[in-house]
């Protein structure tokens, strides 16, 4: 069984505050509901996704539930040849005091968000969910073939895959320079709807972008049965 140092919850923090890799491996749901600021969600299955992503020598920590889910992540990162500096278990608000949280929503959701977007008829400028109408931003973190196929008129093409994905350096804020071109600066007038076939690689792609300061929506959905229901539309690059 590999082993790593335990991390006390203030050291955690401080670990966050400079910059350094946190990953969470939590169930998405969970991680969206409630988290720490700054650690980004990586389930057990989508630990391969840390290979060729990380810079070489890199510190990073793990946070789990529950002792099982550490021990499943730490086993394995242990078959990838990565080992952890240290680890913690519990939840959040016992880890540290810097709590976030983003919503979890639907395509259905986004093209809502967009039709309120565009329309603006509220002179208070409020939206579906009693909050201050925010631009929507879509970002997909499909791979080429899959944005490529079929992808939403506008949506920022983000792949989350070693070698390509959107963020490479250990700091927040570092954007890989194409993509810094075509996202908007993290404002609060804006919102990344983060989304890729199924929900599971954007969960990961919106924790690297609230990361770097970007408000963010997670799209829990499948892109497949929301085409085939008539909820969206897909452009294509052929």
């Amino acid at each position: 069984m590999p082993t790593s140092t335990p991390m006390r919850p203030h050291e955690l923090g401080r670990r966050l505050d400079v910059g350094e890799w946190v990953f969470d491996v939590r169930d998405p749901r969970s991680f969206a509901e409630e988290h720490l600021y700054g650690t980004v969600n990586v389930t057990v299955p989508q630990l391969t996704h840390l290979v060729g992503v990380l810079p070489a020598g890199a510190p990073f920590s793990v946070i789990g539930g529950t002792a099982h889910e550490l021990d499943e992540a730490l086993d394995r990162l242990a078959v990838l040849g990565l080992t952890p500096r240290e680890t913690a278990v519990g939840r959040p608000a016992d880890l540290g005091p810097a709590l976030a949280t983003y919503p979890r929503v639907t395509f259905r959701d986004l093209v809502r968000a967009r039709r309120e977007t565009n329309s603006r008829q509220d002179p208070a400028g409020r939206g579906w969910d009693d909050e201050p109408v925010r631009r929507a931003v879509v970002v997909d973190a499909r791979d080429a073939a899959e944005y490529a196929r079929g992808h939403l008129r506008g949506a920022v093409h983000a792949p989350l895959r070693p070698g390509t994905s959107m963020i490479r350096e250990g700091l927040p804020g570092r954007i890989r320079r194409p993509l810094r071109k075509t996202l908007p600066l993290p404002t609060a007038g804006t919102r990344l709807w983060v989304h890729c076939a199924d929900g599971t690689r954007a969960s990961v792609a919106a924790g690297l972008l609230e990361r770097a300061g970007h408000e963010v929506a997670w799209l829990d959905d499948d892109l497949e049965t929301a085409c085939r229901d008539g909820v969206l539309r897909l452009t294509s690059l052929f």
